[in-house]
C-alpha cells in the first residue's frame, strides 16, 4: 500500500462524512415515502455495524485523541458518540421511531461539528505514522455496500 498524504487521509474521513449525511437523507426519504419504521431501522442498524462504527472508532482513536483530555471540544465529541451509539443500538420496537428521528438530527449535527471544529485542528497535528494507521484502519475493515432494500427510492410502504 502506497503512503498517503494527510490530504488523502482526510479525504477518507470526508467521504465517510458524506456517506453519513446520505444516511440522514435516506432516513428522511423513508419517512417522506411512508416506509415502515422496521425497514428503515433494519437499514440503519446494518449501516451502523458496517460503516459508522468503523468511522466512530477512527474518530476516537485519531481525531479526538489528538486533543488534550480536558479539551471542551473533545469532551463534546465523545459525548455525541455515546449518545449516537445508544440510539443506534436501541432495540425496543416502541422506541424505533424516536431513535430514528434523533439519529437523523444528531448524526448530521455531529458530522458538521467534527468537520467544522475538529478536523482542521487535527490536520495540523497528524503524523506520518498516524496517516498509515488511519489508512489501514479503514481499509482493513469489512465495509460492505451490499444492501438490497433501497427504501429511499421506493414509494411503496411495506
Amino acid at each position: 500500500m502506497e503512503d498517503k498524504t494527510e490530504e488523502q487521509v482526510l479525504c477518507i474521513f470526508d467521504q465517510e462524512y458524506r456517506k453519513g449525511l446520505l444516511l440522514c437523507w435516506k432516513i428522511r426519504e423513508g419517512f417522506r415515502h411512508n416506509v415502515s419504521i422496521s425497514r428503515i431501522q433494519k437499514y440503519v442498524s446494518w449501516y451502523w455495524r458496517n460503516h459508522l462504527k468503523v468511522l466512530f472508532e477512527a474518530e476516537e482513536k485519531y481525531i479526538f485523541s489528538a486533543f488534550p483530555s480536558e479539551d471542551k471540544q473533545r469532551k463534546k465529541a465523545f459525548s455525541k458518540h455515546r449518545k449516537l451509539q445508544k440510539l443506534f443500538e436501541e432495540n425496543r420496537e416502541a422506541e424505533f421511531l424516536k431513535s430514528l428521528i434523533l439519529i437523523e438530527e444528531e448524526l448530521e449535527l455531529h458530522i458538521r461539528f467534527v468537520e467544522k471544529e475538529l478536523l482542521e485542528l487535527f490536520r495540523e497535528k497528524i503524523t506520518p505514522e498516524e496517516i498509515r494507521e488511519i489508512e489501514l484502519h479503514f481499509f482493513s475493515k469489512k465495509n460492505s455496500n451490499d444492501w438490497k432494500d433501497n427504501f429511499w427510492n421506493n414509494r411503496k410502504a411495506l
